[in-house]
């Protein structure tokens, strides 16, 4: 199982918590100096994402106090201080004190400690939408792993790059990351891992068009989430592989994935099962978001309307803001080939309101696309270009190859109705291009 680990001093207060990035077969260590004789409570549990299982502890000592031991605790409590800022979601001083204990480590000649470090920090700099330095910390974090021969860490830390990669169009790259870790999971062997892995691969496949492999990894994934019992984690795949079928063009069996997933959803909304309860809560936007799409290609606007606005005001409610911008894009866009135009810029200036707070590239680059092709379908041209650029600018910036042809795309579209051909022609041939890449990748 992946443990997490809290020692307690004889009093009763916590003294340490510990969850390493490295899975369910990676250690937890947690060094403790007394100089009078005391008695420590140790208390080992699964995580709560995942399920339970064994475990082996193993108490070392007690010894003759050295200098390193005392630079070691400094270094555990710097990164607990990191990992708690991190939860918090105080990015900047969490990033500062991983580099503090990274510091500590190098100094001890930890490599396994200063490879979770690096991952964590990276970590940190993936939710803040800073591919670069997320990259560069992770690959890092593999070199110190691998020179500590932690198979579990490495996993882990590949998935990692998959995610930044996927989220930032390097599909390619992150479909390499993602079968290196599965390799890895299979070598250990750790079915949990294999099964999110088999699904985020999924997601990477599904992100470059590539449906049926999308919905064949799915389903790998659903498999060992059946075998494990894992019925949170099962719903959560079957939300991303009715994604690939509604794209496939499968709108039935795409309906069909939903709607198990709500009846889930539905069962499990007022559970005591705290785990249960919580994904249920977390599941039910996008599984109505989904719906709201294939609604939409059904062409039934007031269906697909009906599910955009019951997934928004869940999304709120979760606090989950990228997830409430997104849904306020397909309103808008529901609006805007609907031909109202002034309701579809209302949804998008909330996304964009969103978009600009979080700072995220990707997102910040979509919506601001919309707007543009809002305004092209309005006839005001001009502005639909400068919006146009902006987001063509931070779709780059974020490495969106698809999203970046899209915007491409419109740019064209609105060059053709300004009747400057030459331009609209350069635009849909870096378009292909895009397009291209995406399909080599």
């Amino acid at each position: 199982m992946d443990a997490v680990v809290r020692v307690y001093w004889p009093d009763g207060s916590l003294y340490r918590e510990v969850d390493n990035p490295n899975g369910i077969y990676g250690p937890e260590t947690v060094t403790i100096v007394a100089h009078t004789k005391s008695v420590f409570q140790i208390e080992v549990k699964a995580g709560v994402a995942v399920p339970g299982g064994g475990y082996e502890l193993r108490v070392d000592g007690p010894g003759i106090l050295s200098p390193n031991d005392e630079k070691r605790v400094e270094a555990e409590s710097v990164f607990a201080e990191a990992q708690q800022l991190r939860r918090e979601r105080k990015y900047q001083p969490a990033i500062q004190k991983y580099d503090e204990a990274l510091t500590l480590w190098r100094q001890l000649g930890a490599k396994r400690e200063e490879g979770y470090s690096l991952t964590n920090e990276g970590r940190v700099y993936r939710m803040l939408g800073e591919p670069s330095p997320a990259l560069d910390r992770f690959a890092e974090a593999l070199l110190r792993l691998q020179e500590a021969d932690d198979s579990s860490g490495q996993a882990f830390t590949l998935n990692e790059i998959g995610t930044v990669l996927i989220n930032f169009g390097d599909a390619q790259d992150a479909i390499a990351a993602y079968e290196k870790a599965i390799k890895l999971r299979l070598e250990i062997p750790d079915r949990y891992g294999q099964a999110q892995l088999y699904n985020n691969l999924g997601l990477a496949y599904s992100y470059i068009g590539y449906q049926p492999q999308a919905a064949e990894n799915h389903e790998k994934a659903l498999s060992i989430w059946r075998e494990l019992h894992s019925v949170d984690d099962e719903m959560n795949t079957l939300v991303n592989a009715a994604k690939a079928h509604a794209e496939m063009g499968d709108l039935n069996v795409a309906s069909s994935q939903y709607d198990t997933v709500l009846k889930y959803c539905d069962q499990y909304l007022n559970s005591t099962n705290l785990v249960l309860k919580r994904s249920a809560i977390r599941l039910k936007p996008y599984a109505l978001n989904g719906l709201g799409l294939v609604y939409d290609t059904w062409v039934d606007a007031d269906e697909a309307r009906a599910k955009y606005k019951e997934a928004l005001v869940l999304f709120q409610n979760n606090k989950e803001d990228r997830a409430e911008a997104d849904v306020l894009d397909n309103l808008g866009l529901l609006h805007a080939f609907l031909g109202d135009a002034s309701q579809a810029l209302e949804y998008f200036n909330s996304a964009l309101v969103i978009r600009e707070r979080r700072k995220e590239l990707k997102g910040w680059g979509v919506t601001l696309s919309n707007i543009g092709l809002t305004y092209t379908l309005l006839g005001d041209h001009k502005t639909a270009l400068q919006q146009l650029e902006l987001a063509l600018s931070l779709c780059q910036r974020a490495r969106d190859k698809r999203f970046e042809a899209y915007t491409l795309m419109r740019m064209g579209m609105a060059y053709v109705a300004m009747n400057d051909p030459s331009k609209a022609l350069e635009s849909y041939k870096k378009a292909l291009e895009n397009n291209d890449h995406i399909a080599k990748s």
